[in-house]
């Protein structure tokens, strides 16, 4: 078995030896431009530009930066499978993830902590796959909820994001330690966040921070927020699970002083909720907006296993069998919300072949980039994919496309794909589904604004709402 790995290891190498000498003599992919007045093709826009140049294309951009856009999923492994040999013999390892720069360039974590980005990553990861565990962090943020929503008023109204937000101190309490982030210590750490957040988009299409004062201010104010819980220990504590797995990884490096931990921790903060507060928000307007669905969202949460939770054990389990059409729910959540653009780096010449025979040049420095839209409006797989359709995740064949707790095949990646995909996804699966069947097991819900449109004109992963909007409640009474 070895044998034969190594020896397909030696035919790719050989293959692009072999092909080496005449990569300059290939053709560019096809040339796509940015509509006049934008600085980068928007969603819709590379959807366009997909189903009119094909299985792949090429944008250029102000400075001379190039990016080469692959929309056929027999591609995919060029950017889902980076620092490796990829499936196609021809690119062997010269895509590459340059984590650390983007860590960098994006966040402002230190140079110094590159190399340890990866390996913080895989720590982080390791936590959370533990999120289902009885006691684990799903459980501990139910029980945080559950309290929340016995306090709720009988009846009122709340902004759909706010709702969506109740899991942002629960999330960051049972991540980072209670004595670094809570309501009491940090009242205005929910605030900071979306001041750091809202113009990453910008930022990482390439407008200058500088232009973000606030962006600016907020992450030096997170950053004090770790640093002086570093300075209190709480970074060894078990009561700190992901802050104390995350820096870790740091402790033996003598350089790296308690201020650069406490800026290593930035980009872990942002990540924990700037996907998932979107995305809890449409799941409740989705299912609010639509009678059916909500109907059978609401029966689910009351009349199925979850309805006796916590169990005798004072356990949450929120497992595909619990709460089946409610992450059909969320799934048609993710595939319809996120816009999900997953860059490599070309770190030599190469070439690759397409699908069809035709074979291209990928120039040293170029990103590679996969684009979920494309794939997540196909209508070719996704029958009428702009209708939220949770049922047609309870189709056996469809479940077996993109199973809902893999990674994602080539057709449904919310998370990306592969050993690069997103580490809080686990946690993601749970905590969303739990807050809305908790919710709805509750409370009586509707709309009283009309569903925001998605402004999908500055998107980094999940779609933000343009506007607000509110829902009215009241506590359902026993019968």
């Amino acid at each position: 078995m070895r044998e034969g790995r190594r020896i397909r290891t030696l035919l790719r190498h050989v293959s692009a030896d072999a092909s080496a000498n005449d990569i300059d003599t290939l053709p560019l992919p096809p040339e796509a431009y940015c509509r006049e007045g934008t600085f980068f093709p928007t969603m819709a826009h590379l959807k366009e530009d997909a189903g009119r140049l094909g299985e792949v294309f090429r944008y250029k951009f102000f400075g001379g930066r190039h990016i080469t856009v692959l929309s056929n999923p027999n591609l995919f492994d060029i950017v889902f499978k980076p620092n490796e040999l990829s499936e196609n013999e021809e690119i062997g390892d010269s895509v590459k993830m340059e984590m650390d720069k983007i860590a960098f360039a994006w966040f402002g974590i230190p140079k110094e902590c590159g190399p340890y980005t990866r390996e913080g990553l895989n720590e982080v990861r390791k936590q959370l796959t533990k999120s289902s565990r009885p006691g684990g962090f799903n459980d501990r943020i139910a029980h945080d909820l559950y309290a929340q929503f016995a306090n709720f008023p009988d009846e009122g109204e709340i902004d759909a994001f706010a709702l969506g937000a109740s899991t942002f101190w629960p999330v960051n309490g049972h991540l980072y330690g209670c004595q670094t982030i809570n309501p009491q210590l940090c009242p205005h750490a929910q605030e900071w966040f979306h001041q750091f957040d809202a113009p990453l988009p910008a930022v990482t299409g390439g407008v200058p921070k500088s232009q973000f004062p606030e962006h600016l201010d907020a992450a030096e104010k997170i950053t004090d927020l770790f640093f002086s819980a570093i300075q209190r220990g709480v970074h060894l504590s078990n009561d700190a699970p992901v802050f104390k797995a995350r820096v870790g990884v740091l402790a033996n490096d003598p350089q790296i002083t308690d201020r650069t931990r406490a800026r290593f921790m930035l980009s872990l903060f942002w990540a924990a909720q700037a996907n998932t507060l979107p995305l809890t928000f449409w799941l409740i307007v989705e299912i609010l907006n639509n009678p059916r669905v909500r109907e059978k969202v609401a029966a689910e949460a009351r009349s199925g296993p979850f309805s006796s939770m916590p169990d005798e054990s004072g356990h949450f389990d929120v497992s595909v069998e619990t709460l089946p059409y409610i992450r059909a729910c969320l799934k048609e959540v993710l595939r319809m919300k996120v816009a999900m653009l997953t860059h490599r780096k070309v770190s030599r010449d190469t070439s690759f072949t397409t699908p069809t025979g035709k074979r291209y040049k990928l120039p040293k420095g170029d990103m590679v980039t996969v684009a979920s839209y494309i794939s997540h409006y196909d209508e070719t797989v996704y029958q009428n994919p702009w209708e939220f359709n949770p049922e047609r995740w309870l189709d056996p064949a469809m479940e077996k496309l993109s199973p809902l707790d893999s990674t994602g095949d080539d057709y449904w990646y919310p998370f990306s794909k592969g050993r690069y995909s997103c580490s809080g996804k686990f946690l993601a699966l749970l905590e969303i589904p739990t807050l809305i069947a908790l919710f709805m097991r509750e409370f009586d819900a509707e709309l009283v604004d009309p569903m925001p449109s998605a402004n999908w004109q500055a998107v980094l992963a999940a779609v933000l709402p343009e506007g607000t909007c509110k829902l009215k409640f009241r506590r359902k009474m026993e019968q």
